[in-house]
């Protein structure tokens, strides 16, 4: 179980590296604070979660992790879609 909460902070990590690629361009500034703020509350909530004190008190609380990483699917594809992740630092769409 306790497998999940490095990964979960290496996922923070990487959303975070991109959001600050992201932010150079004022135009993605609302996607990248969606972004960061449902990614940051993965691992948080995954944490929590391991700190329950039953099943029927983790249950909910992973539920809680699945929808917050689900919320980060979409922003994650528009930003695959726009084909922007793997344009060089500074040339991210005009």
């Amino acid at each position: 179980m306790n497998d999940f909460q490095p990964r979960t902070m290496q996922f923070a990590l990487d959303v975070i590296r991109l959001s600050a690629r992201l932010l150079q361009t004022q135009k993605f500034r609302v996607l990248t604070s969606e972004l960061l703020r449902a990614a940051g509350t993965v691992g948080a909530n995954y944490r929590a979660a391991c700190a329950a004190r039953s099943n029927r008190d983790f249950v909910p609380k992973v539920g809680t992790v699945e929808e917050e990483a689900d919320e980060c699917g979409y922003p994650l594809e528009l930003v695959e879609g726009l084909g922007i992740a793997n344009e060089p630092s500074g040339t991210l769409l005009p």
